[in-house]
């Protein structure tokens, strides 16, 4: 009886892990719609009555499109510092979805450029200065001559 017990708890406890690790790995989300449309329709049933049966002829689909093929569109985020290559803070750019998620919305260096997020920001540029520069030593940079 021991061992039979033994081998059930071993076999339980592969099992356990198994499914643990299929977590881990299934954490990646995928955009994957596909927009059908079938081939024959079915058939109307009268009101009141049953429905009909489907034939196999009604499970036959035509692909119209494939979302996960198609290019997403650019997302416009307001810059919440200095971001070599798109601008300073306060800018309103366009990038792609995922630049815009993996390099500037994560890392905390833009925000989404929703209409409040707009007059946050618009405030935030009034008290600035009229020329803004990347760096505090652009100035003292720029005034030396190379002669």
């Amino acid at each position: 009886m021991w061992k039979s017990f033994s081998t059930i708890a071993c076999t339980a406890n592969k099992y356990n892990n198994a499914l643990l690790n299929a977590h881990q790995t299934l954490q990646q989300q995928l955009r994957t719609t596909f927009i059908l449309k079938r081939r024959t329709a079915p058939l109307l049933h009268k009101k009141g009555s049953p429905p009909k049966k489907l034939r196999s002829r009604h499970y036959v689909y035509d692909l119209i499109k494939q979302t996960h093929l198609e290019r997403q569109p650019d997302i416009e985020v307001i810059l919440k510092s200095y971001v070599e290559g798109l601008g300073n803070i306060g800018d309103r750019v366009s990038v792609r979805p995922q630049f815009a998620y993996y390099n500037l919305l994560l890392p905390g260096l833009a925000i989404y450029a929703s209409p409040e997020n707009l007059e946050k920001y618009k405030e935030y540029l009034g008290k600035q200065e009229e020329i803004r520069y990347s760096s505090a030593n652009a100035l003292l940079v720029g005034s030396f001559c190379i002669i």
